[in-house]
Parts: structure tokens; C-alpha cells; sequence
């Protein structure tokens, strides 16, 4: 499945993923939702599926 998302709606959903989390108290389920109103369901179900593509790897330092 091809990503919808470029890097920068990414990275700009990566920050409203931290904001509402912020706002709504970490609860996901609020979260989630909020962002699907925002971007829809397509675009938070490949940003879900690209943030383990993103942050799941390890990276050597």
C-alpha cells in the first residue's frame, strides 16, 4: 500500500499527535479521533502505519 502522506504531512501530523495528546491527556483514543476529524481516516491510518515504519527501526549512534 502507497503512503498518502509526504514528509511534511507527516512530520506536521507527528505535532498535532503531540499537541492534542497534551490537550486530551494521552488518552489515544481522543487523540485519534481528534486527528481523524482533521486529516481523515485514510491520512491517520497511513500516518499510524508510517509512524511504525519511522519509529519502530533501530538506529545505531
Amino acid at each position: 500500500m502507497k503512503s498518502r502522506l509526504n514528509e511534511l504531512e507527516f512530520w506536521g501530523m507527528q505535532f498535532f499527535y503531540e499537541y492534542y495528546g497534551k490537550e486530551y491527556g494521552h488518552d489515544q483514543k481522543k487523540v485519534f479521533e481528534r486527528l481523524t476529524q482533521e486529516f481523515g481516516a485514510e491520512k491517520v491510518a497511513d500516518y499510524k502505519q508510517k509512524c511504525g515504519n519511522e519509529f519502530d527501526r533501530k538506529i545505531d549512534i
